[in-house]
């Protein structure tokens, strides 16, 4: 009994990923150079790349925007970017702290305003670090349960039957009416194949999920 209470436990542990709940920003001087630290919850890399296109209009007069991403479960889809400084001083640092504090799916950048004083190669490194574990240690890291995409065929008679159980389980939602229903969306992982069969013997037949 005690064995399967630890299995379901971790099964439900590795629906779960820890991020950060909010957009979050702090500043940190060294040496009169002005670091801006910012924080964000990301989902996909569309959402990083528009993220990065406003900060880099919003702090176009900055000396440099440097940047790191983790994206995914398996946080195998990750980038950093240094940005004008001396290559490896300031995205990676910045990368390495994330994965230090085990997030994912967040983009954090560190915008720099030169105040005069050279760091050097080290001094550079200890303050991007610096900056994003301070960032990090000011937002609320929260787990969130891992967003499937789904989407669903349906006829208008049948999305009439399963309408609220849609809503009430899909966390976005786009619906398209034509010839029939479309319905496309995210779902948490840890209840899309309960979600899935409530469907299925509703309408008493298979439907179809994926993306689209």
């Amino acid at each position: 009994m005690k064995q399967n209470l630890s299995k379901n436990q971790n099964k439900e542990k590795s629906n779960l990923i820890r991020t950060i709940e909010d957009f979050v920003q702090v500043e940190y001087i060294e040496k009169k150079s002005r670091f801006i630290a910012q924080a964000y919850p990301v989902c996909s890399i569309e959402e990083v790349e528009e993220q990065l296109k406003v900060i880099r209009g919003k702090y176009s007069d900055a000396t440099h925007n440097c940047y790191a991403y983790i994206l995914g479960i398996s946080k195998d889809l990750y980038r950093y970017g240094d940005d004008g400084e001396p290559s490896g001083t300031a995205g990676k640092p910045i990368y390495q702290t994330i994965v230090n504090f085990d997030l994912t799916n967040i983009l954090v950048v560190i915008t720099r305003y030169f105040g005069g004083i050279k760091l050097g190669a080290s001094g550079l490194v200890r303050a991007y670090s610096t900056a994003t574990k301070l960032v990090l240690e000011s937002a609320r890291i929260v787990e969130k349960p891992i967003l499937e995409n789904i989407a669903i065929d349906l006829s208008y008679n049948e999305y009439t039957k399963v309408k609220n159980i849609i809503y009430n389980n899909f966390v976005e939602i786009k619906e398209t009416f034509s010839d029939k229903v479309f319905v496309v969306g995210k779902i948490p992982m840890n209840i899309k194949d309960e979600f899935v069969e409530k469907i299925n013997n509703i309408l008493s037949r298979e439907i179809i999920t994926g993306e689209k």
